[in-house]
């Protein structure tokens, strides 16, 4: 008894890991009888399958074992059939499972072999870090991103951002604006996934500001965290106060497809299918390219498309637009450069 009181005793019995799952749906021989389209799949408590190279071979093999003793007389193959997540991307046995589907969610089985894949990436960082040296890093591997595949990244003031494959999000860098998306303002140094609801989107692009970070879905829809932006936690912009309130008639980028995105030290700008151009944000150079009137010239406005019924964008079709820590380029369809 007294060593109990003085803190001994046995240790309190360590918690057990949440066990998790994946659905698997089946899409192959709908002729077989009693066929389980849909199957559960529970994962080691360990995480195992999570992070491991073959944990989507042992997903497969295990659906493909389940099927096979149901129906001995049709049997599958597990190299006859591949993984298909809920985007259409055909998945490699040796991917990541995690990168493709988060607690509870749905692959899809589809008979053949998956497509080949290209090998992964080998992504490299030199220059100023503050979070590794003060002093200019020589060229660096990334070696956390090695087995994934990069499709496109882009680097803030001290921040960087990268879009996989599979549509997962990885930043890295300073994070004291909350502008890696992790939901906290703690610096990484290596590559973190942001906290992108994996199971609802599919990004696309990513685009960094000075202190801010925004990412561009295959949709067409544009989320954003960091400084400026609605939260720390990567959210729909469109459906965030910061694109105004639809109350007031305050539209903003809403309902618009979204076909590019750039970002400033302080300011935003998009090009939608519809061909406008809205931007926002700081205004102090005149970079939104609003006017030079004293009325426009404030702080974090809301979303507002350029004029191209008057003065020089007057009957001109924008196709791409980029912006500079404070000024912004339009290109045009005429094959002119506005600058602001």
């Amino acid at each position: 008894d007294d060593g109990a009181e003085a803190g001994g005793g046995a240790p309190p019995a360590p918690k057990k890991r949440k066990r998790t799952w994946r659905f698997i749906v089946y899409h192959g021989d709908k002729a077989a009888r009693r066929l389980p389209h849909s199957v559960r799949l529970k994962c080691p408590r360990n995480g195992t399958w999570e992070q491991a190279i073959d944990g989507l071979a042992l997903v497969k093999a295990t659906f493909v074992e389940r099927y096979n003793a149901v129906h001995a007389k049709r049997p599958l193959a597990a190299g006859d059939v591949h993984l298909v997540d809920r985007f259409g991307n055909a998945i490699a046995d040796d991917d990541v499972l995690a990168l493709y589907a988060t607690r509870g969610g749905l692959l899809h089985l589809v008979n053949g072999r998956a497509p080949p894949k290209p090998p992964s990436s080998v992504v490299l960082m030199w220059g100023y870090n503050s979070i590794h040296s003060a002093k200019p890093l020589p060229p660096t591997r990334l070696e956390v991103l090695d087995r994934f595949r990069v499709k496109y990244m882009d680097c803030g003031w001290l921040h960087a951002a990268s879009v996989l494959e599979s549509g997962a999000v990885f930043c890295w860098g300073s994070n004291e604006f909350g502008q890696l998306g992790t939901g906290d303002e703690i610096k990484r140094p290596a590559p973190t996934a942001a906290a992108i609801p994996r199971d609802e989107v599919r990004m696309a692009r990513i685009t960094c500001g000075a202190y801010f970070t925004l990412a561009l879905a295959a949709k067409g829809e544009l989320y954003s965290w960091g400084r400026y932006q609605p939260s720390n936690w990567p959210r729909l912009f469109a459906d965030s106060w910061c694109n105004g309130y639809e109350s007031k008639g305050e539209m903003g980028i809403k309902g618009e497809v979204i076909m590019q995105c750039s970002a400033g030290e302080a300011h935003m700008a998009v090009l939608t299918k519809s061909q406008k151009v809205f931007t926002w944000g700081y205004n102090e150079q005149f970079q939104l390219g609003w006017g030079e009137r004293t009325s426009t010239k404030e702080g974090q406005q809301k979303p507002r498309p350029l004029n191209f019924d008057e003065g020089e964008l007057r009957g001109e079709t924008p196709v791409q637009v980029s912006c500079g820590a404070a000024h912004t380029a339009l290109a045009t369809a005429s094959g002119k450069l506005r600058m602001r």
